[in-house]
């Protein structure tokens, strides 16, 4: 059984050390300012917030993984200062998505749209969540994910024009 030890790193991060060596670095910044930018740009303010929070505490450990993994390789990369700000343009674009994505959802309320629009949300995630791993199976994943992406929109998009 492994150990998770928590340290914090002052009032906007912390640190989760696991017992194998491995770190994980989550961002409060990234979850409140996704928070801040989903509640300015949405009607629906409560379907974004729990949105924009899900996955900005769903996505922390994948981005930090990945970029650990990748970089550890690129020791110059690693301390930059753009590479530390990564979290933060991700949680600005994830929350500008999600916006958009819960007016959206205000506008055609019906079930159908929900679930459809669920399901086009997840395999648009599954793109950067299998970028996250190192394996040579994350490349046939990310084609699959693409293809299935685009069979989605072109779906969706015709259900909107009926």
């Amino acid at each position: 059984m492994s150990r998770v030890v928590e340290e914090p790193l002052g009032p906007l991060n912390f640190l989760l050390r696991l017992e194998d060596g491995r770190e994980i670095q989550f961002s409060y910044l990234s979850i409140y300012l996704s928070i801040y930018l989903s509640i300015y740009l949405s009607q629906s303010v409560h379907l974004s917030i729990y949105l924009s929070i899900y996955l900005s505490i769903y996505l922390s450990p994948p981005v930090y993984i990945y970029r650990s993994t990748y970089f550890r390789f690129f020791p110059i990369c690693h301390n930059s200062f753009i590479f530390k700000l990564i979290p933060i343009y991700l949680s600005i674009y994830l929350s500008i998505y999600l916006s958009i994505l819960a007016r959206f959802i205000s506008i055609y309320p019906s079930l159908f749209t929900s679930i459809y629009l669920s399901i086009y949300l997840s395999i648009y995630l599954s793109i950067y969540l299998s970028i996250s791993a190192s394996a040579l199976f994350s490349i046939f994943s990310i084609y699959l994910s693409i293809y299935l992406l685009i069979y989605l929109s072109f779906n969706f998009s015709s259900y909107l024009s009926i």
